[in-house]
C-alpha cells in the first residue's frame, strides 16, 4: 500500500548530488518531503513506493535519458506535475519531452538552464 500524503512531495532525479542537495535545501524548509534519485532505475523504484505530486527529471541521467523516463514515471504518477531540467538545451529535447497521453492538460514542463558563474560578495 502506498502511503498516503500529508505534505507535498517532490521527487527529484539527478546525477548530480550538488543539483539533489541544493533542491533538499531549498524545498524542505518550505514544508516539503523531497526525495532525490541518482538513476532512473532508482528513480522507478521510489515511484513504486510512494505518491508524488511532483518529479523534477534531469534528461542525462547515467542509466538512461530522462526523456526515456519521463513516460515511466508518467505511466506511475499520471497526477503529478513532471518537469524536465537540464543544462543543455535543445528544441529536440523540448519536443521529446512531450508524452501524447489523450489529456488535453500538459504532461511536462520544460526547463532548460546554462551554468552561470556566481560570485559571492561580502557586504562587510
Amino acid at each position: 500500500m502506498i502511503p498516503i500524503m500529508e505534505r507535498k512531495s517532490i521527487l527529484i532525479v539527478d546525477d548530480d548530488p550538488g543539483i539533489l542537495n541544493s533542491f533538499k535545501e531549498i524545498l524542505e524548509p518550505e514544508g516539503y518531503n523531497v526525495d532525490t534519485a541518482q538513476t532512473g532505475s532508482e528513480a522507478l523504484e521510489k515511484c513504486k513506493a510512494r505518491l508524488y505530486n511532483i518529479a523534477v527529471i534531469d534528461i542525462n541521467l547515467p542509466d538512461t535519458d530522462g526523456t526515456e523516463l519521463l513516460p515511466k514515471i508518467h505511466g506511475m504518477l499520471p497526477k503529478a506535475r513532471k518537469i524536465i531540467l537540464t543544462g543543455y538545451p535543445t528544441l529536440d529535447n523540448a519536443v521529446s519531452s512531450d508524452i501524447p497521453s489523450g489529456d488535453p492538460t500538459p504532461t511536462c514542463q520544460f526547463v532548460a538552464s546554462r551554468p552561470r558563474s556566481v560570485t559571492s560578495t561580502n557586504p562587510s
